[in-house]
This record gives C-alpha cells, structure tokens and sequence, in this order.
C-alpha cells in the first residue's frame, strides 16, 4: 500500500462507504388475523435460508455513506506501516463501529415508521439517547426544510 503520492502537495486517504441493500421475499402462511400473521412472518424471517430473498443496492433510492476517513500519512507516523496495512483491509476496518436504523416510508399512504434496530436496544440508555438525538435534529431540521419549500 503507497503512503506516499506522487503529488507531495496532495496526501493519500482511505475512505470506507457502506451502502444499504433492502432485500425482500414472500411467505404464505395461515393465521387468525392480520397482526397474527405479522407476527408469524417474522418470526419465520429468521430462518429464511439467504436463496429465498431477493434485492440489490438502488442508486436512485438509497446514498452511500461515509463511515470513516483514514489519513494514510498521520496514521503511518502514529502507528507505523503494518499497522496501517491491517487496519485498511475492508473487510476488517473498525467492523462494529457503524451501525444503521431504517425510516420505513409507504409513499402510497404517506405513513412512515422507525424499525428500532436490535443493535440499538443493546446499547446503554446515554448512547442510545445520544444517536436517537441526532437523528431527530437531523430529522427536524428536514422537515423545517420540506416545510418552508411548501408554504
């Protein structure tokens, strides 16, 4: 891996991006209600085998994001260069530290919903409240600017 570019007046980075892919599937099943059928179908999810789901990322619906910047020439003065080759694999870089919730919108109705993510309710109540705070302001200041574009 280079740490050093050819332009010295540019420096090298790595950037890790993660980008979601919704999959779906159908199951039949009998149940005495709607909400018994829900409950059901994803306690049936779970052990669906991967073959029996379907999806790929969609550019036109859902962004990549930016999970980390490595700066390739500061990382190699503070922790040398093989310590550097480890922490750049893709597959391994800082693997636990990102983690994504889902805003369910139904663009037919108009309702949307949070599906609280199980990682999140692992979390202590100040992490919790810390993330769940940051989406709201994100979340309002949108809606701030859905709004003044309507009026």
């Amino acid at each position: 891996m280079p740490v050093e570019p050819e332009d010295q007046s540019v420096r090298l980075f790595v950037v890790k991006l993660a980008r979601p892919v919704i999959q779906t599937t159908v199951v039949t099943l009998s149940a005495a209600d709607e909400d018994e059928a829900c409950r059901v179908a994803m306690e049936r999810a779970a052990a669906l085998p991967d073959g029996e789901w379907v999806g790929k990322f969609d550019r036109d619906c859902y962004p990549h994001d930016i999970q980390f910047v490595i700066d390739l020439q500061e990382e190699e003065m503070e922790y040398g260069s093989e310590t550097l080759k480890m922490r750049c694999r893709p597959d391994d870089v800082y693997p636990d530290d990102v983690y994504y919730a889902l805003l369910r919108a139904d663009v037919d109705t108009g309702e949307g919903a949070l599906l609280i993510p199980p990682w999140l309710e692992r979390e202590s109540l100040l992490m919790a409240a810390d993330v769940v705070g940051d989406w709201v302001a994100d979340l309002q200041r949108f809606e701030d600017e859905v709004s003044k574009s309507t009026d």
